[in-house]
């Protein structure tokens, strides 16, 4: 993304609404910094216990159709203007939007306000919204490369819509809502993380005069991105059909050598780039996860936890993290605090993977909270001065 998107138009309004990555990275980093802490607290007694809804169920919808929502509307908004050379959103209408996502974080907390339909309503609103405000900017812009974006937002909304119906007890569908969610990101997250993690490698290396050491988007990309829909569409109609576990295992060898191909291995000198090959590093990790679960018998948690708080999580951080400081018109390198952000990040991430092998389970799930939500605590107050800032003048 480049930041030309932002001076296609005067705006006079707030800062916070003038492009889409101010106030939904801001928002996506609260929810992340808050509500793990709440779920901990609230399964292991420590506190909340007269909110039955704060269920797994609830932290699972909530970092899924909250945090990962959030994070993907403020990097959708604000990629969209450079996509098609049209006007960013901004203003009232970001306004309304952002307001929709709140209104759906605030029902899904406490849903007996409105009660449990009305609830599901407003809360499923945001993605198919969203969905159609991007893909009437792209078909407007004439961009159809882009289209498939609109596609995985419009499943990721279906999943959202298919979790409320099971919630409702209006269809029985054994958490398909969730497994879409996830695959959809997934596949959202491939796509994209192929565009940006060889584009911005390779526009470092060629600063640093280390240029040509990256194979861009090519046909082998289109097979991985084409086997990677057909395994998580087995998984997603059948998640635990026979032989699937090949599938996963498959998927994280091509991803594996896929990541290989971008030179991440140069990038050492600049951890803001580095930093995009250990998350997507993420993916292939969690697929292994996933093909040893199901060879196992296991069930999903540590894939899934590998995947979500794993790959989705730290790709989401690496991305806010470099789009906020190029947008706001800093410098893009990682300084010590966002080092440190993403190395909470990562670590949370990874003891929560390795608290399912440990005997104090507890103790791990408390150390991973603390790390993965105090790195997107220090990310909302250490860059929350930025997206509530005017751009640095270059």
């Amino acid at each position: 993304m480049s930041e030309s998107g932002e001076k296609r138009r005067p705006y006079q309004g707030p800062v916070l609404f003038s492009l889409g990555f101010r106030p939904f990275f801001f928002l996506a980093g609260l929810l992340a910094a808050t509500l793990l802490p709440i779920w901990v607290m609230r399964v292991t007694g420590l506190g909340f216990e007269n909110l039955q809804s704060l269920t797994s169920l609830w932290h699972a919808h909530e970092l899924l159709y909250g945090f990962v929502a959030s994070a993907v509307a403020g990097f959708i908004l604000t990629a969209v203007p450079n996509w098609t050379g049209r006007a960013p959103m901004c203003g009232w209408p970001l306004g309304t939007l952002v307001a929709l996502w709140i209104a759906g974080r605030a029902v899904m907390f406490a849903p007996d306000i409105l009660g449990a339909i009305s609830s599901a309503i407003v809360d499923a609103a945001f993605l198919p919204v969203l969905a159609i405000l991007v893909g009437r900017e792209i078909l407007a812009g004439k961009n159809k490369r882009n289209l498939p974006v609109v596609l995985m937002i419009a499943l990721f909304a279906g999943g959202n819509i298919a979790f409320h119906l099971q919630q409702l007890n209006i269809a029985e569908l054994d958490d398909f809502g969730l497994r879409l969610g996830v695959a959809a990101m997934i596949l959202l997250l491939s796509l994209i993380g192929g565009r940006i993690v060889p584009s911005f490698t390779e526009n470092w290396l060629v600063s640093q005069n280390m240029g040509g050491r990256v194979i861009g988007f090519n046909s082998y990309d289109k097979i991985v991105l084409l086997l990677s829909a057909i395994v998580m569409a087995g998984w997603l109609f059948s998640p635990y059909l026979p032989f699937l576990w090949m599938g996963f295992a498959v998927l994280a060898g091509l991803h594996f050598y896929r990541l290989s191909r971008w030179g991440g291995w140069l990038c050492g000198g600049e951890f803001l780039v580095l930093f995009l090959h250990i998350a997507y590093l993420w993916l292939p990790l969690g697929f292994v996860a996933m093909a040893v679960e199901l060879h196992q018998g296991w069930g999903n948690n540590i894939g899934i936890h590998a995947l979500t708080a794993g790959a989705m999580a730290n790709m989401i951080v690496a991305v806010m993290t470099r789009a906020t400081l190029g947008h706001s018109g800093r410098a893009l390198q990682a300084d010590a605090v966002t080092t440190l952000i993403y190395l909470m990040v990562a670590l949370g991430a990874l003891v929560r993977v390795c608290s399912f092998f440990a005997t104090d389970y507890v103790t791990l799930l408390h150390v991973s909270a603390g790390l993965w939500s105090g790195g997107f605590t220090v990310f909302v107050v250490y860059y929350g001065r930025m997206h509530f800032s005017p751009r640095v003048p270059n």
